[in-house]
């Protein structure tokens, strides 16, 4: 009777280890498998992080050539390029400080096109009080207007203080005003 018992034993033993080896190898199995898009989607994600950042340093170095046409152009780029906080701050930058008003022109319409983007709307508001030009001003005016962004209110009351303000923008700051109050 008692070798039985032990033979009996063991088997039991051998089974419960053959089934936790079996159980340890189908959950490494299952948690290879539930990896593996992870790490092929983490990879993906690497591979476009990397292009966006390589389109933006081209971008940038466009932005930064002598010609007016090339600047322009790399505005233009911009607004095919994904959003991502060194791309809008580049084009912020230009928004407020290149030397050419068409450059400028074009980096605010680059910008009204990640307009859902915080960033982008205060920079947009806050160039009311640094342009100067009137076709500038008057572009700011009316993206902020089709934006129906009423923060910048304050800004529009504060511009059309200026007693040199041009006509034309002023009549644009009052109408403005008037759509979205």
């Amino acid at each position: 009777e008692k070798p039985a018992k032990k033979g009996i034993r063991i088997q039991v033993k051998f089974l419960l280890q053959a089934a936790a080896a079996v159980a340890l190898l189908l959950t490494g199995y299952w948690a290879g498998q539930s990896l593996q898009p992870e790490n092929q989607q983490s990879s993906q994600q690497s591979t476009q992080l990397a292009e966006i950042r390589q389109e933006v340093k081209a971008m940038q170095e466009m932005l930064s050539r002598n010609s007016p046409s090339e600047r322009i152009k790399a505005a233009a780029y911009a607004q095919d390029l994904e959003a991502n906080a060194e791309l809008i701050q580049t084009l912020i930058r230009t928004m407020h400080f290149d030397d050419n008003v068409n450059v400028r022109m074009a980096a605010i319409k680059a910008l009204l096109h990640f307009r859902d983007q915080p960033d982008v709307r205060l920079a947009l508001i806050h160039s009311l009080s640094i342009q100067e030009d009137p076709n500038v001003q008057i572009q700011l005016i009316d993206g902020l207007v089709d934006m129906d962004e009423k923060e910048a209110i304050p800004q529009m009351r504060d511009l059309l203080k200026n007693e040199q303000l041009q006509q034309m923008v002023r009549f644009r700051l009052q109408e403005g005003i008037g759509r979205l109050i």
